[in-house]
């Protein structure tokens, strides 16, 4: 299902007071199951009937990753897995009551766990409290136990993403910002950063920078069947390596929302190495940027 439509599942079955215990998010694109499952907490614990509304506290707390019951917990290493302490010790930590919210929920971005933290991964599961909600997300239902599946509600993302207008002419902007830094002068980089640091929509203007630049490698390994962005012809001369290497700057910027504690910093070093990244194929003449370019940079503030 598309990502609008699950949500819209989900959030019906908050109102009719249907919800699972576990859910399983898996397939499609790994932004989309992570802003559903930030809206799904959010969902959950709004304080406003019309759920969730984005402005009482437990929406605000939980989209800045700073609510006492709602806990994202990512796996560590090349497989991306959790360690079985930890596991275990979440098992006990889910039997207190929560602590300002409904529910305490924990979200679990991992791949796949080994035989031990399997075992008590089921554990959890067997005989959760009614206060308690886990949610996985994962890139397949093929990497657990068939007894941990089953014991999810699963739900199958769509592998391809659908923009609204609205999101493709933000893409279009933040993609024109980020081309102007090779037109601009070093000083002004800075300018750009803290205007970016104070936009209110960081977390989805990140996600559409990502699906470009993951967009631009799939068509480098030709698998044009999984484009979501038509329009890639401006940026065929970067290369893979340095695709990804943007892909890692904005991945990690990103990461910094709710644990730096200076963000516009975060944001000056990933504009400079998305320019060091990308210098080799800068034209050696510097231009002169026009006003409507640096009317694109206030788009990241709107």
């Amino acid at each position: 299902m598309e990502k609008e439509r699950i949500e819209r599942y989900l959030k019906n079955s908050i109102a009719r007071g249907r919800l699972n215990s576990a859910y399983l998010f898996f397939a499609g694109i790994l932004q989309d199951k992570e802003k559903t499952a930030l809206n799904f907490a959010k969902a959950i614990e709004c304080e406003k009937e019309d759920f969730p509304c984005n402005t009482c506290e437990n929406c605000l707390k939980i989209e800045s990753f700073t609510h006492p019951d709602v806990k994202w917990l990512k796996g560590e290493g090349a497989v991306s897995s959790l360690a079985v302490e930890e596991i275990r010790e979440i098992g006990k930590e889910m039997y207190f009551k929560p602590y300002r919210g409904k529910k305490k929920i924990y979200i679990f971005e991992i791949e796949r766990l080994n035989e031990e933290s399997s075992n008590a991964f089921l554990k959890t599961l067997e005989e959760p409290p009614e206060h308690t909600i886990l949610l996985l997300i994962a890139k397949s239902d093929k990497e657990f136990l068939p007894t941990i599946v089953s014991r999810c509600q699963k739900i199958m993302f769509s592998s391809k993403k659908v923009f609204t207008e609205e999101e493709k002419e933000l893409q279009k902007k933040l993609i024109k910002t980020v081309d102007s830094l090779s037109l601009e002068s070093p000083a002004h980089l800075f300018d750009i950063a803290e205007e970016i640091s104070k936009s209110d929509s960081l977390p989805l203007s990140f996600d559409l920078l990502l699906y470009f630049y993951r967009d631009l490698l799939l068509l480098k390994n030709r698998a044009k069947d999984f484009l979501i962005n038509s329009d890639l012809s401006n940026h065929s001369k970067l290369n893979s390596s340095q695709i990804i290497r943007i892909i890692k700057n904005i991945a990690n910027t990103k990461g910094d929302l709710h644990r730096s504690a200076n963000l516009k910093l975060s944001i000056e070093l990933m504009l400079m190495n998305i320019l060091d990244i990308t210098r080799p194929q800068l034209q050696p003449q510097r231009l002169k940027v026009s006003k409507s370019t640096k009317k694109d940079i206030k788009i990241w503030t709107q």
